[in-house]
C-alpha cells in the first residue's frame, strides 16, 4: 500500500507539471495568534510562503503569511498536498467555500462551459434547457443545460452540453464534475469540462465539430485546436495559458511542433496564429490589392485585423515578393507602378480629406476645389481609391465615404443589435440629414447590419 500510495503521489506530480497554482478552499476560519487561514487541496502548482495570490471570483490579492501540511509549518507546498494557508490583509469572513486560490493575473472563473456529460442509468432521461446542481471540487451552484442536438438526455448516455453556471467558477478542461438534481438532491450523472471559453458567436454545429476533436486529442493538438480556433485573431500565450491552466513555458515545449512543422506562428512575441489564418489573410489581401493600390491603414481597417497579425502578414508577402509596399500604399508586385511619386501625394491627400470628413462628406467639386486640382484628377484618384475599398461609393456621383468611418458607424449601430430604427432615429444618432442617412442605411441593409421591415430597420 505504502509504495502505491506514492506511485499516486508521483502521478499526481507528473500531471500537473507545468500547470498553474489552483487551491479550491473548503474552509476559511481565524486561529488566535495568526489570523486568517484557509484549508483545501492543491489542485495544481506551487505556493511559498511570502506569495501574492488572488481571491477568486473577487479578484481579491492577498499574502500568503504562512504554510502548513499535515499540521506541519513549512516554506512550500506542492500540488496534490492538503494545505492550511494563513492569509494577511483579509478577513476569514470575507472568504467562503467554492472560492479559489490562483496566481495574480492567471485563471479566471468563468460561468459557461462545453463539457461532455454521462447521466447515471438510473437518472430519469434529461431535456434540453434543464436545471440542475452543479458540483465541482468545493463549489456548488445551480445550472442549465443546453443540449447540443435539443434531444433529451437518455440515461446511460454521453453527450456534448452547454452548461449556464448561475455563479462562476475556476473551472479548466479536464476538470471533473457531478450532476443532482434541483430537488429530492439525487445525483443524476456528470463527467468532465472540455472548455472553460467557448466562442459566444460560434455556430452550433462548428461547436460541436470542434470539441469531438477536442476531447480525445493529446495536449499538444488540444493547444493547435484552440489556437485554430481563433482564425485570424490568433490568441496570446497568457490568454491561452488562462484557458488551459498551463504555464506559458509548459505551453511552448507542447507547442514546439506545431511551429516548427509551421502549423503554428508566433506572430510576436507571444501572439500565436494558425497557418490557415496566415493564408486565409494573405489571400484577403491580395485580392484586395488585385482592384488596385490602397492604403496599408485602410486595409487593415476593411478586412478588421489587429495589427501584430496584419503587419506579419505583411512582411511575408513583401518577403515572399508577392507585394510591395511603398510609404503607406501596398501593391500587387505583379501590377505596374502606375504612380510616380508626386501622384501617390496626391492620392493620399485625397483620401485624407475622405477620413478626416467622415460621414458628412463634401462633394467631389469641394474636394477638387479645396486642393487645387481639378475635378477629373479628384475623379481618377478616387477611383483608384474605390478600386482598393478605400472608399466607397452610396448611390450617387458625388457621394463617397471613408471605410474607416463606414467601419465605425457599423460598430455603433452593431450595438443596438435587436432594437427597431427608423430614419428619424438614425438621422438623430448620426446627426446627418436625409440626403446622406438613406444611402448609409441601404449599405447597412447590403452589409446585413440591419434589415428593412415596412418603415423600419431591425439591427441585426
Amino acid at each position: 500500500m505504502r509504495q502505491g500510495l506514492l506511485d499516486l503521489r508521483l502521478r499526481v506530480h507528473l500531471d500537473t507539471d507545468g500547470t498553474a497554482l489552483r487551491m479550491p478552499l473548503d474552509r476559511s476560519f481565524i486561529m488566535k495568534g495568526f489570523g486568517t487561514v484557509v484549508t483545501g487541496m492543491l489542485r495544481s502548482g506551487g505556493i511559498h510562503e511570502g506569495d501574492l495570490l488572488q481571491l477568486e471570483p473577487t479578484s481579491r490579492v492577498i499574502r500568503v503569511r504562512g504554510l502548513q501540511t499535515h499540521g506541519e509549518s513549512v516554506q512550500s507546498a506542492q500540488a496534490g498536498s492538503r494545505v492550511a494557508v494563513n492569509l494577511s490583509g483579509i478577513s476569514a469572513t470575507e472568504i467562503h467555500r467554492g472560492q479559489t486560490l490562483v496566481s495574480p493575473h492567471s485563471l479566471s472563473p468563468v460561468d459557461t462551459i462545453d463539457a461532455e456529460v454521462t447521466l447515471l442509468e438510473s437518472a430519469t432521461p434529461l431535456k434540453h434547457r434543464a436545471a440542475v446542481h452543479f458540483h465541482a471540487f468545493t463549489s456548488e451552484t445551480m445550472a442549465r443545460l443546453s443540449i447540443y442536438g435539443y434531444e433529451a438526455a437518455l440515461p446511460g448516455s454521453t453527450r456534448l452540453m452547454r452548461v449556464k453556471l448561475a455563479e462562476p467558477i475556476v473551472l479548466m478542461p479536464g476538470d471533473r464534475f457531478v450532476l443532482r438534481q434541483p430537488s429530492a438532491a439525487g445525483t443524476i450523472g456528470g463527467r468532465r469540462v472540455l472548455d472553460g471559453h467557448p466562442e459566444p458567436s460560434q455556430r452550433k454545429a462548428a461547436t460541436v465539430a470542434w470539441l469531438e476533436q477536442l476531447k480525445n486529442a493529446p495536449a499538444a493538438d488540444q493547444l493547435t485546436l484552440r489556437v485554430n480556433r481563433r482564425h485570424t485573431r490568433g490568441i496570446a500565450l497568457d490568454v491561452l495559458s488562462s484557458e488551459t491552466c498551463r504555464t506559458p513555458d509548459a505551453i511552448r515545449r507542447h507547442i514546439r511542433a506545431a511551429l516548427d512543422s509551421g502549423e503554428s506562428l508566433l506572430v510576436t512575441g507571444d501572439l500565436l496564429l494558425s497557418r490557415s489564418a496566415l493564408r486565409a489573410v494573405s489571400a484577403a489581401i491580395t485580392s484586395r490589392l488585385q482592384a488596385g493600390p490602397g492604403k496599408s491603414s485602410a486595409l487593415r481597417s476593411q478586412l478588421a485585423l489587429g495589427a501584430e497579425v496584419f503587419d506579419f502578414v505583411i512582411e511575408a508577402l513583401v518577403g515572399d515578393q508577392q507585394i510591395r509596399f511603398a510609404g503607406e500604399m501596398l501593391s500587387l508586385s505583379s501590377a505596374p507602378a502606375h504612380l510616380s511619386d508626386a501622384e501617390s501625394e496626391r492620392l493620399a491627400l485625397v483620401e485624407r480629406a475622405y477620413e478626416q470628413a467622415g460621414l458628412l462628406v463634401p462633394s467631389v467639386i469641394e474636394v477638387a476645389q479645396s486642393l487645387g486640382y481639378k475635378e477629373a484628377d479628384v475623379r481618377r484618384l478616387i477611383t483608384i481609391l474605390q478600386r482598393s475599398q478605400t472608399i466607397v461609393r452610396m448611390g450617387s456621383d458625388n457621394l463617397f465615404i471613408h471605410s474607416t468611418a463606414l467601419s465605425r458607424l457599423a460598430a455603433q449601430i452593431a450595438a443596438l443589435r435587436g432594437s427597431q430604427m427608423d430614419v428619424g432615429r438614425f438621422k438623430q444618432l448620426t446627426g446627418l440629414s436625409r440626403k446622406y442617412a438613406i444611402p448609409l442605411l441601404e449599405y447597412l441593409d447590403r452589409q446585413r447590419v440591419t434589415r428593412l421591415q415596412g418603415d423600419k430597420r431591425l439591427i441585426l
